[in-house]
C-alpha cells in the first residue's frame, strides 16, 4: 500500500499535468489525497487510493445517489481525457429516479460557499 506522502506526490504530479492543460484546480490548503477540478465551469472529483486514481462526477448531495457518480476506478496511468470524462451530467447507467435527483452546480464559486465553507484554495 502507497503511503500518504506518496499518494500525495502522485496527485501532485497529476494536478500539475491537468494545469498544463488548462484545468484549475481546487483543494485544500494543506493537500491530502484528492482535489477537485475545474473547466468552463464543469467540475470533477479525483483522488488517490491504494490502488490508483478514482475519478466521478459532481453535483449537489441528495438523497438518491449522493454527491457525485464513479466514472474510473483504480487507474493507474490517469490523464487529462478522463478529467474531461467527469464533465457528465450523469452516467448513462444512471436511473430516471437519478436523474431527476442530480442538479449541478452553477460554478465553482457555488461549489465552494456550498460545500467547503472556503476551505479549498486554488492551486
Amino acid at each position: 500500500m502507497a503511503s500518504e506522502t506518496v499518494k500525495k506526490e502522485y496527485l501532485l504530479e497529476y494536478i500539475n499535468e491537468l494545469k498544463s492543460k488548462g484545468f484549475k484546480i481546487y483543494a485544500p490548503e494543506k493537500l491530502t489525497t484528492y482535489c477537485n477540478f475545474v473547466k468552463e465551469d464543469k467540475i470533477g472529483y479525483v483522488e488517490c487510493s491504494d490502488w490508483g486514481f478514482n475519478f466521478c462526477t459532481v453535483h449537489k448531495p441528495c438523497r438518491e445517489c449522493g454527491t457525485g457518480f464513479g466514472v474510473y476506478r483504480e487507474i493507474c496511468d490517469p490523464s487529462p481525457q478522463m478529467a474531461e470524462d467527469c464533465f457528465i451530467f450523469a452516467p448513462d447507467w444512471a436511473t430516471p429516479l437519478d436523474l431527476k435527483a442530480v442538479h449541478k452546480y452553477a460554478n465553482i464559486e457555488e461549489f465552494l460557499a456550498e460545500r467547503c465553507n472556503n476551505e479549498y484554495i486554488e492551486y
